[in-house]
């Protein structure tokens, strides 16, 4: 059997709604954690180690954003990604 370009599409989109049960529980995770990481290591004016921090914070966010365009948005509801956003302001711009 041939599969088309739309086939695969599918196939792949089916692959990764089924994963969203393991990944955005682990994005939440890397969001809670890192957030908190690099707020307190700011706030010990350790800004390489925030620095780290950020960057994984901003990673994660890209990678939530790339599914928030697909995703169902119950499911980052359900599994709290959309409360993630609900963080106090993060200071990047000092961090970065």
């Amino acid at each position: 059997m041939i599969l088309t370009s739309g086939d695969r599409r599918r196939l792949l989109l089916r692959g990764l709604t089924q994963s969203l049960p393991d990944i955005f529980p682990l994005l939440y995770t890397l969001l809670e954690r890192h957030f908190g990481a690099a707020m307190s290591e700011a706030g010990r004016q350790q800004l390489d180690i925030a620095k780290q921090h950020a960057a994984t914070v901003t990673a994660t966010l890209n990678a939530v954003n790339a599914y928030a365009e697909w995703a169902p948005l119950s499911d980052l509801s359900k599994y709290g990604i959309i409360h993630g956003y609900d963080f106090p302001s993060f200071p990047m711009r000092r961090l970065v």
